[in-house]
């Protein structure tokens, strides 16, 4: 017997493992050639050594825990059991050989059993190489005691026909598996099966016939005699005749021999395959295999059923059928060859041994017996007298076919005589006795025990309706295997992922992916949504789809039979929106905050706070209006603007959202400088988000100067929005951002809304006013925190951004888009102004292109783009308006028309060819002051310089 060890060894069935090793997985196997309760009436001695190999695994052991041995049946030789009843069992191990035993359990849930003539890895079937040693042979059964044991249960008869039964079954073999996760198989194979039928009807079978042949000779010896006496009989009947004599021979010696040679040897016949009959032993030899295909069978499927037996009865039935038909042929056609030669008349008359009158023919015969029982008068004469036969020749033949009749219908007979034993006794001992003294059953595949999968190749029960005991050839078994199920998890979306769209009443598909225990269910729900189930691949993941999302926040859940979940929260959002940024899209977000928004930093905040540096500063330039506190400043307009810090007044926040910014900041520089203050700054985001934000304070200077110019980064506020009126009011919103951001001219009044909005109005005004009112303002605040990032917005995290180009073209025409800020490699989920969608792939800076040719029939307006990162998050916005298609001299659609103009939200145009910068030519000395920061003034002017 071999011991278990954890050694390396393929795994028979399973090409390579399913499932992954876990904590909790567990797996067990079982590899035994001959079990059943027929152990239970063995020596214990016997029992131990016929145990089989056992595996088991608790997870830890790798790569496996193998127990092959080899078992030498012969080495038990004879056994005589006795079972319920006192009935022996004799069973045979003398030629049974040397058997395998096979077991592998596996760490990951896996294993695998097997038995009989196995490989060494526990395969087993046609073609593989034994284990060393494996060597199996034939078992052989006695029935016959069995048999004896149901005399009460049918007549005697019957018992004795089947007083002698032996089953030999060839090497079989068995083989369980299950790779997890998937469910446990089983396979077997069978040499070959034959049972060996002593029957008494089949040994007396030549007897009868023999007996039947004699009978037909002897009846054919008393023929000759009986045609002599019948000629005689009808010559007699003519007139004028006196004495009459006949000489008749027929030679009947040993006619039906050659009928008896062929009731010996064996019956066999290729029409019949599968049944054997040998005449002088009497029995019957079924090769199973032939009769019944003993390796491709439904679980379970007894071989010796009704049908299967049924089956060797018409087979028996046949070749014993064929044989008295030979029989028959053979004794007839030896009958009907009988040569019946001779003649009949008046004998001569003899005198003194002198011939006085010679003998006259009335009758000469010369033909055979086959042609009288034809009716064929050939050979036969009617001479002289003869020739006034009455009936003439008719007559004679049928005077001479009388005598051979009762030989013919005794060579006739001959089949159904012997036959009689064979059907009232032979075939209801086939078909109804046998299948009461044992049932063979194949491919026995159950759970006897609670996860555990046993195969068994034959299973031959003795006395079924009786004490039923089974001897079990060639079982293994798996299991209990269990594997720890992997949990549910959602891959995409990523949890807080944003889905744009163009507008409140548009919807998105939501693609949800994830990973699971392979083959379990997975339901996937989002509420007002129809809820969705998945099957895990064998890969482990799994994939839903929610075709129309509508704008808003949701919970996607995940669960899994078995009870793990996992869920994300996602939000659909509508463009512009810019959800959570501006809640309330800063209605009011102004309202009163400047009158008490800054309390102590603006109201009176900048009367002291640039003492001497801006009082009268800006005489003229801030009647009234700036008297040096710049209470308009837009404090809360644009807390945290980041004063310097955000030259681009929160690029990619409010890109191009504070023309003029703070027109007021500097009342009277820039007058009716942001009329309409942000247009399409934050379109839809804050309209009028400053409205009277600053009554009477920056009169038309901050005429919803900052609408939601900084969603998000002005909660109403506007701490620090004057950095040198309230110091260290924007904590990590302007590190040190305002010294010289406005060189004297009111750092802090929102130099990032209007850098040089004051051109000339305090120049010099307010030297040092403010340079070093801040230089430590934002102490350590954000110290190049987020120069112009919009400082809450994730300083040091990377921002995409969107870019359409041009900003305006006509139906018909393309625009360029370009993105930046994602992750490289990811996919962008890119969606259109039609409502489409598609899917770009990142560069290796997380950088990407595509373009939208604006389709026929697209209205006129504002087209929105949006872009979001598949595995960032990340999202972007941009847009760019839409003008109808030019008529003939109109210009090429999608860009600009021939004059080269584009309209301005006042109908009027703008040359794009250099009116921009001319627009700014009053402000030339500015530019010399402000440096850099007139860059974002002059793109502010020409939206100014579009509404004169």
């Amino acid at each position: 017997m071999g011991t278990a060890a954890a050694v390396g060894m393929a795994f028979a069935g399973i090409a390579a493992p399913a499932a992954t090793a876990a904590p909790g997985d567990t797996s067990a196997a079982t590899g035994t050639s001959l079990s059943g309760s027929i152990l239970t009436y063995l020596d214990a001695d016997v029992v131990a050594d016929l145990a089989g190999a056992a595996a088991a695994n608790d997870g830890t052991v790798a790569p496996s825990v193998t127990d092959a041995n080899t078992l030498d049946l012969t080495a038990l030789s004879a056994l005589n059991v006795t079972i319920p009843g006192g009935v022996q069992l004799p069973l045979d191990f003398a030629s049974a050989g040397v058997v395998g035993q096979y077991a592998s359990a596996l760490p990951n849930g896996s294993s695998v059993g097997a038995s009989g003539l196995v490989s060494e890895s526990g395969a087993i079937g046609t073609g593989v190489e034994p284990a060393p040693g494996v060597a199996p042979g034939p078992l052989h059964i006695n029935l016959g005691n069995a048999v004896n044991a149901l005399a009460g249960e049918t007549t005697a008869d019957l018992i004795d026909e089947l007083a002698s039964l032996d089953l030999t079954v060839g090497a079989v073999s068995a083989n369980a598996s299950q790779a997890a996760p998937s469910a446990a198989v089983g396979d077997y194979e069978i040499a070959g099966a034959r049972l060996v039928i002593g029957s008494e009807t089949v040994a007396g079978l030549s007897t009868a016939v023999e007996g039947e042949l004699a009978s037909a000779q002897t009846l054919l010896n008393g023929v000759q005699a009986q045609l002599n006496s019948g000629v005689l009989g009808l010559l007699g009947t003519l007139s004028g005749v006196g004495l009459l004599e006949a000489d008749i021979t027929v030679n009947a010696d040993g006619v039906f021999d050659a009928a008896s040679g062929l009731v010996t040897g064996e019956l066999t016949d290729p029409a019949y395959p599968g049944v054997t009959i040998n005449l002088g032993t009497g029995e019957i030899i079924v090769d199973l295999e032939q009769i019944i295909d003993l390796n491709n069978l439904s679980p379970g499927t007894n071989v010796l059923s009704g049908d299967t037996l049924e089956l060797v009865e018409a087979r028996v039935l046949a070749l014993i059928n064929g044989l008295l038909a030979d029989v028959t042929e053979s004794a007839t056609t030896a009958l009907r060859s009988l040569a019946v030669t001779g003649h009949a008349g008046i004998p001569a008359v003899v005198v003194g041994g002198i011939e006085v009158t010679p003998a006259i023919d009335l009758l000469t015969i010369d033909t055979t017996v086959g042609s009288l029982l034809d009716g064929d008068t050939g050979g036969i004469a009617l001479l002289g007298l003869g020739l006034g036969l009455p009936g003439g020749l008719a007559a004679v033949v049928s005077a001479l076919t009388s005598p051979l009749q009762s030989t013919v219908t005794q060579v006739t007979g001959l089949t159904a005589a012997v036959l009689e034993p064979v059907n009232s006794v032979l075939s209801p001992a086939l078909t109804d006795l046998l299948p009461l003294v044992a049932t063979l059953q194949t491919n026995v595949q159950e759970t006897p025990a609670t996860g555990v999968f046993s195969e068994t190749a034959l299973r031959l029960t003795v006395l079924p309706g009786v004490s039923a005991v089974t001897v079990d050839l060639a079982n293994a078994t798996v299991g209990p295997n269990a594997t720890a199920a992997a949990e549910v998890a959602i891959t995409s979306p990523a949890d807080g992922a944003d889905f744009p769209v163009a507008d409140a009443a548009e919807t998105t598909a939501v693609v949800m992916t994830g990973t699971g225990e392979p083959g379990l269910g997975v339901t996937v729900s989002l509420p007002g949504q129809t809820a969705q189930t998945a099957t895990v691949s064998p890969e482990g993941t799994s994939s839903v789809t929610f075709a129309a999302v509508p704008v808003g926040a949701h919970t996607i859940t995940a669960a899994q039979v078995g009870g793990s979940t996992d869920s994300v929260a996602i939000t659909v959002t509508a463009a512009g929106a810019d959800p959570g940024a501006d809640p309330g899209a800063d209605p009011g977000a102004d309202p009163g905050a400047d009158p008490g928004a800054d309390p102590g930093a603006d109201p009176g905040a900048d009367p002291g706070a640039d003492p001497g540096a801006d009082p009268g500063a800006d005489p003229g330039a801030d009647p009234g209006a700036d008297p040096g506190t710049d209470p308009g400043a837009d404090p809360g307009a644009d807390p945290g603007a980041d004063p310097g810090a955000d030259p681009g007044a929160d690029p990619g926040a409010d890109l191009g959202a504070d023309p003029g910014a703070d027109p007021g900041a500097d009342p009277g520089a820039d007058p009716g400088t942001d009329p309409g203050a942000d247009p399409g700054a934050d379109p839809g985001a804050d309209p009028g988000a400053d409205p009277g934000a600053d009554p009477g304070t920056d009169p038309g200077a901050d005429p919803g100067a900052d609408p939601g110019a900084d969603p998000g980064a002005d909660p109403g506020a506007d701490p620090g929005a004057d950095p040198g009126a309230d110091p260290g009011t924007d904590p990590g919103a302007d590190p040190g951002a305002d010294p010289g951001a406005d060189p004297g001219a009111d750092p802090g009044a929102d130099p990032g809304g209007d850098p040089g909005a004051d051109p000339g109005a305090d120049p010099g005004t307010d030297p040092g006013a403010d340079p070093g009112t801040d230089p430590g303002a934002d102490p350590g605040a954000d110290p190049g925190a987020d120069p112009g990032s919009d400082p809450g917005s994730d300083p040091g995290e990377p921002t995409a951004s969107l870019t359409a180009s041009p900003t305006t073209v006509h139906v018909g025409g393309t625009v360029s888009l370009t993105g930046t800020g994602f992750l490289a490699g990811e996919n962008v989920i890119v969606t259109l102004p039609d409502g489409s969608k598609r899917t770009v792939a990142t560069d290796a800076s997380g950088g990407f292109t595509t373009a939208w040719v604006v389709p026929a029939g697209f209205a006129p307006g504002l087209a929105s783009f949006g872009a979001l990162g598949d595995t960032s998050g990340r999202t972007a916005n941009a847009s760019a308006t839409v003008l109808a298609q030019a008529g003939p001299g109109g210009g090429t659609p999608g860009t600009p028309g021939a004059s080269g103009a584009r309209p301005s939200a006042g109908g009027a145009k703008l040359s794009t060819t250099g009116s921009d910068l001319a627009a700014l030519a009053p402000a030339g000395a500015l530019l010399l002051l402000a440096g850099a920061g007139v860059i974002l003034a002059s793109r502010r002017r020409r939206a100014d310089v579009t509404r004169c």
